[in-house]
């Protein structure tokens, strides 16, 4: 009875954190209907959408070593989606060339990376897994923490408009339900960034509820 339900449990956190991700990556959508709608990809570079995809495509390569599906099935979307979005800024991007040669840049440092991982595989499993989770621990951090650079300039102007709350939200809820899914299949390469994610989240959360007081306040 015990393990049917924690089996039961298991199953639960592993929907829940896969739907997080669907609404995690979704924020991309009102992304590209504002390029619809411009014409124009504006100032907005190509850079957030290649990062996501490309950690994406590393997690995807560390579910199929770890044989874990419910870390496939959730980077196959998150891929899917952002292979969407870059079709989709490449056809309103007025810098075609230099974001064909940033997209060469990544295949080609994302391949390289993915053949030596196959290459280690091949000589230990082990140490193929624990590379490419420290490879996935770095590129998801770095993911999580690219909207902090605007928290100097929210401090400074008193202001979260620079932010986006659901995305702030979304992150605390996808970091906390990888990191619960992590320690349930006692993967550290899961709790740790998805740790830090949850934390970094709640820190930008903080932010727009201090902010907002303080708004409320002045009025």
């Amino acid at each position: 009875s015990g393990t049917f339900k924690m089996i039961n449990l298991l199953l639960i956190t592993s929907w829940m954190a896969t739907i997080s991700n669907i609404g995690f990556f979704a924020s991309g959508l009102f992304v590209c209907q504002q390029f619809r709608t411009n014409k124009s990809t504006g100032d907005i570079p190509i850079l957030p959408f290649l990062t996501a995809a490309t950690t994406a495509l590393m997690w995807m390569a560390y579910g199929i070593l770890k044989h874990d599906n419910t870390i496939l099935l959730g980077s196959v979307i998150g891929l899917s989606m952002q292979t969407g979005y870059m079709v989709v800024f490449y056809a309103y991007t007025a810098e075609r060339a230099r974001v064909r040669v940033q997209l060469l840049f990544a295949l080609v440092a994302a391949g390289s990376t993915l053949l030596y991982i196959s290459y280690a595989f091949s000589v230990s499993e082990e140490s193929a897994v624990f590379q490419l989770g420290i490879i996935c621990n770095i590129i998801t951090v770095i993911m999580f923490a690219s909207p902090l650079s605007t928290v100097a300039l929210v401090i400074r102007t008193k202001s979260t408009t620079s932010m986006s709350l659901p995305m702030s939200v979304a992150m605390v809820l996808v970091g906390g339900l990888w990191c619960l899914y992590g320690i349930q299949v006692e993967d550290p390469f899961l709790e740790v960034p998805n740790f830090c994610g949850f934390v970094l989240g709640l820190i930008q959360l903080s932010l727009f509820v201090l902010y907002s007081r303080r708004t409320s306040e002045t009025l």
